[in-house]
């Protein structure tokens, strides 16, 4: 259940940062539940750059 609340939370904000604090955990612990989840999934979920995460195509379904 965190690894999706981990997903969904980041995919709303786009930000790390901003997702971490909504959650009430750190950058490198929400980095860490969204690699996991990918490596369950078998998929990358976002794109990752200096301007924020976007969601994949996989991610959107």
């Amino acid at each position: 259940m965190d690894l999706m609340r981990a997903f969904a939370t980041l995919g709303e904000f786009g930000n790390y940062r901003t997702a971490a604090e909504v959650l009430g955990i750190t950058q490198p612990t929400l980095s860490k539940q969204i690699v996991r989840l990918e490596d369950i999934l078998g998929h990358q979920l976002f794109h990752r750059s200096r301007q924020g995460t976007e969601l994949t195509e996989f991610g959107q379904v």
